[in-house]
């Protein structure tokens, strides 16, 4: 009998801040975000290193350098401007590119084919051996289970993202629990090539699977050269299983004790020390497998081997650990070091922490979402102080973007990351701008944090294009051979203060891009590394304007 294996909506808490970009081409946003309705042109391909355990993360091998030209022109107050007309002004005497009132800047289009010319210029890419449906949202606990396997084992796949609200026709006659995740193997295309460029060769043909437990089953079954997930063979792997289980059993309890309310206090301290008590059990299991390892020893659940148990722990105790303290007051790594050992490890290990795992900031500014749609509102005090915690710690956190970048280095922020934020940016310009900015209806989630004022329209949309050439200097940079993550702008490139007609501007503009970057969501938009690269940058741009 397979364990909870499928994710509902309320399981989930979809839908929690915003969409810079939603890829596959029924992926659209289930509550209100910046791409709500966006349908991409095209599913995903995301190609990962056929060794499951590396240690780093994949990269473009060559992508040419960005220096904007001559022809990009941006007029102050007018908009973008074409090579035509820029030309024809300047012939005339009347602007010139080194004149104040005119600077290089790539329009949108041209930005779009930088980033697709640098895309394709890296290692060819693989096929797809599968699609894999999973939420729009990425955070569904299940979907996450599957998505963390599939990126461990090294295997090329395609998304297609399906909301958890309105799902859609075709999906529901597709899969006959109507739930996600659900993987599409493409058996059939490996099986008619006498070669592959693939990690493993699919022993089946198309084969559609859901329900999570079964998938990590059947992805054994499809690719035995890769790292195996499911040891049911495995007493070690059984009882961890087990203990896991409880952990989950407690955790929730826990975490919903406060929200019942026919329990007693004396109940709802019960649930806390019960959880706390498995918690301590699991720390002492993790304690006994770290300490039979070399080195400093780090490791996953079961040794050095990542395994699907690991794939199962994540989703749920990375929630708590960023959670839990604001709403529940309630720390599960105090006291517990080689339970944080643990998470170290997997943010470590790029199949997890380059696209999948959160980061502090987003699992905080989600905290009050799930207290205001899910725990019953500011009515209650006990969820409006919860609310009011996570609001404060978001903004305490957000007040640091900026402070971060300048503080980073090229490890941490590579060439992948600053293409990835660059085109998610690019990719979904329109409905960030139209988010960032205040308009005639009120935004369907995160409404407390303010927008600028929809006069500075033009503005934003020039700080935008500047903060992605921005993007793809720093690539460029670190393509060079850069130790630090300063980025040398193109000595034609207009900075920030040059965009804006007015100090109001100015302002506005700031505003709008502190805005993006406490509305950009991980690992929904992107993965953590490109986020803290995109929101530092969003966030100087920001204080630059201030000046």
């Amino acid at each position: 009998m397979a364990r909870i294996v499928c994710c509902s909506a309320s399981a989930l808490f979809s839908s929690l801040v915003w969409i810079l970009v939603a890829t596959g081409p029924t992926a659209t946003s289930s509550r209100g975000g910046f791409a709500e309705g966006f349908t991409a042109r095209r599913p995903r391909l995301l190609a990962l290193p056929s060794s499951p355990t590396s240690s780093t993360t994949p990269t473009r091998t060559s992508t040419p350098t960005f220096t904007p030209s001559p022809r990009y022109a941006f007029v102050r107050g007018g908009g973008a401007a074409s090579a035509l007309e820029a030309t024809a002004t300047d012939a005339a005497g009347s602007q010139s590119l080194s004149s104040p009132a005119s600077f290089e800047l790539p329009t949108w289009d041209d930005l779009e084919s930088i980033v697709e010319e640098s895309k394709n210029n890296g290692a060819p890419e693989q096929k797809p051996v599968l699609t894999l449906y999973r939420d729009t949202n990425g955070w569904c606990p299940f979907c996450e289970r599957v998505w963390v396997a599939v990126r461990a084992k090294g295997l090329p796949y395609q998304e297609t993202l399906v909301p958890l609200q309105g799902k859609p026709e075709w999906y529901k006659q597709m899969v006959p629990t109507g739930l996600v995740p659900a993987v599409l193997f493409h058996g059939d295309q490996a099986e008619n090539e006498e070669e592959t460029d693939t990690p493993s060769t699919p022993n089946t043909r198309r084969e559609l699977v859901w329900e999570s437990d079964a998938i990590l089953r059947a992805l054994d079954a499809k690719f035995p050269d890769t790292v195996r997930l499911m040891r049911d063979d495995d007493e070690d792997f059984n009882e961890a299983l087990k203990l896991q289980d409880r952990v989950q059993a407690a955790g929730f309890k826990m975490a919903y004790a406060n929200r019942n309310g026919t329990l007693t206090d004396a109940e709802i301290e019960e649930h806390r020390s019960a959880f706390g008590g498995v918690l301590d059990e699991l720390d002492s299991a993790l304690a006994t497998v770290q300490e039979q390892q070399t080195g400093d020893g780090a490791c996953f659940r079961l040794g050095p081997d990542f395994s699907g148990l690991d794939a199962i722990m994540v989703p749920t105790l990375e929630r708590w650990r960023h959670q839990l303290p604001l709403t529940e007051n309630f720390d599960i790594l105090e006291g517990r070091p080689h339970l944080e050992a643990w998470f170290d490890h997997m943010e470590a290990f790029p199949a997890f922490g380059a696209r999948i795992a959160g980061d502090e900031y987003s699992w905080t500014a989600t905290a009050s979402m799930f207290l205001r749609y899910f725990g019953g509102g500011e009515d209650k005090p006990k969820v409006a102080a919860g609310i009011a915690r996570a609001d404060a710690a978001a903004e305490e956190l957000a007040e640091g973007f900026s402070t971060a970048h300048a503080s980073a280095s090229s490890t941490t922020t590579t060439t992948t990351s600053a293409l990835e934020a660059a085109n998610k940016l690019v990719s979904n310009h329109a409905a960030v701008l139209k988010d960032c900015l205040g308009g005639s209806e009120p935004p369907k989630s995160q409404g407390h944090i303010p927008r600028a004022g929809a006069s500075a329209e033009e503005t934003v949309d020039a700080l935008l294009r500047h903060v992605v050439v921005r993007l793809l200097q720093h690539k460029a940079v670190e393509e060079n051979g850069a130790t630090s993550a300063t980025e040398t702008l193109p000595t034609s490139m207009p900075m920030p203060r040059d965009l804006v007609m007015e100090n109001d501007d100015a302002i506005q503009g700031a505003l709008a891009l502190r805005t993006v970057a406490k509305r950009l969501c991980v690992p929904r938009d992107m993965g953590a590394p490109s986020a803290a690269l995109l929101r530092g940058i969003l966030c100087t741009v920001a204080d630059d304007l201030e000046d």
